[in-house]
């Protein structure tokens, strides 16, 4: 199934196919995993696909806890497109994934629920309840064989006799429109999806957007130029910046990224098909990537000191670049409306992108550009090496490090805001007197 058929099937309820394009490996790899592989079972699915999230509108439960859930209830609710729910399933579904070589931690999904949002996942699940369980285990495939779309439904949304499964109605028409589609449908032929390296998804939910905007996003963008590099201007990690993003969605000022990277995540805040409120009228146009715990006045020495986080980025833009057809280069400063495609700064979009400077004229555009070309070639991107330091700018992090940043550059040991404003000695001096070690005695 490719994305054009993809849109067809879900009734273009997020647009046309570059809309569907990352969901298309997900839903093929699940189709094959559930054995769905003739045009009558692959209707049955996509029939039941397409109601239980409107058309792929919905990756997670819109709702997202209540004053009468369990704790159970709201920290696995319903996720992927069937809506994976309680930790028994989780647990379940992690256990099936690991028995069939998908993953190595059958625990993964009882740790981390929120992977069952990313496409991958989230069909999968899919094709585990297909499979193996709701009311009549192992026997949905025999029902879409029969054509008996009433026990298909029963299976998905609850056994009961004598009562048409709820929304049976819009079931049965969109099993009459994709039956349409034939053999398009089954599981062969969609485009590679490149790889993000997304290690978790934190997507938000915002009740003031619309159906098909996930958290703090204007919905499914209808041209992608320009991959965006974004600060934070802060001291977090990714996971804790997708917090604060998913956090703001009903305060003064919402904000959010397509992702946000660190040394050890990349986390996928608004799905990358989406316009995150990331950098005003240029939200729309980009994928946006947040460097966490940067900032734009970052040196280029502070900057490539980061390398592995410069490498996850470098990996996410390779993709981006990959699936919207972006050129490997970076445009000329400040020329984000002249029709340029390419990598760009917040800063190029000037005032009409909220009138930023990030990240700053200390990021090495020439390094950042060779790691993301080594992501595009044919041997599946090997993480570039951090470039050498001198031995003055290694000196001058080491004694950032110790005493806090500023150090290097002359200032009088302001030590860390992570430290209560300690410097690592004065840090360790505080913890030790207050285990009561002798000789140790805190200065501040």
């Amino acid at each position: 199934m490719d994305a054009q058929t993809l849109a067809a099937a879900m009734g273009g309820s997020l647009g046309g196919p570059d809309a569907y394009a990352r969901f298309v490996d997900g839903m093929n790899a699940a189709m094959v995993a559930a054995d769905v592989t003739t045009p009558l079972r692959a209707a049955h699915w996509c029939a039941q696909i397409g109601h239980e999230s409107g058309g792929l509108r919905w990756m997670a439960e819109i709702e997202t806890s209540n004053p009468s859930w369990s704790w159970d209830r709201t920290r696995y609710r319903g996720r992927g497109p069937i809506q994976l729910t309680w930790q028994s399933n989780y647990r379940k579904f992690g256990q099936w994934c690991a028995a069939r070589g998908y993953i190595t931690d059958p625990e993964l999904f009882v740790n981390q629920p929120e992977l069952v949002e990313h496409p991958r996942w989230g069909f999968l699940a899919a094709a585990w309840y297909w499979l193996v369980g709701g009311p009549r285990p192992g026997q949905i495939n025999a029902f879409a064989d029969a054509d008996d779309a009433l026990a298909v439904s029963r299976c998905i949304n609850g056994w009961v006799e004598g009562r048409e499964p709820n929304g049976y109605a819009d079931r049965c028409a969109r099993l009459a429109r994709v039956k349409q589609l034939g053999a398009a449908l089954l599981p062969t032929g969609g485009p590679t999806m490149p790889d993000y390296g997304i290690t978790k998804v934190m997507h938000g939910y915002n009740p003031n957007t619309g159906p098909d905007c996930t958290g703090n996003s204007n919905g499914p963008r209808r041209r992608t130029d320009f991959v965006v590099i974004h600060t934070q201007e802060g001291d977090g990690t990714a996971v804790s910046l997708a917090n604060y993003l998913n956090n703001s969605a009903t305060g003064s000022n919402p904000v959010s990224y397509n992702l946000t990277v660190d040394g050890t995540d990349t986390v996928e805040v608004v799905p990358v098909g989406e316009g995150p409120w990331a950098a005003g009228e240029a939200n729309d146009i980009g994928v946006h990537i947040c460097f966490a715990g940067s900032r734009a006045a970052w040196t280029r020495a502070e900057w490539l000191a980061r390398g592995a986080a410069l490498d996850r980025a470098a990996k996410a833009a390779a993709a981006a670049c990959q699936q919207y057809g972006i050129p490997v280069a970076k445009i000329i400063n400040g020329s984000g409306w002249n029709g340029t495609r390419g990598l760009a700064a917040h800063a190029d979009f000037g005032q009409r992108g909220g009138g930023h400077t990030d990240p700053g004229p200390g990021f090495d555009w020439d390094d950042f550009i060779a790691r993301v070309k080594r992501f595009t070639t044919n041997t599946g991107g090997t993480p570039m090496p951090n470039q050498p330091l001198d031995t003055q700018t290694a000196a001058g992090l080491t004694l950032d490090q110790l005493a806090g940043p500023g150090t290097a550059r002359g200032e009088n040991f302001p030590g860390w805001p992570q430290l209560g404003g300690r410097t690592v000695v004065n840090a360790l001096a505080a913890i030790g007197e207050k285990l009561g070690i002798d000789g140790f005695k805190a200065v501040k």
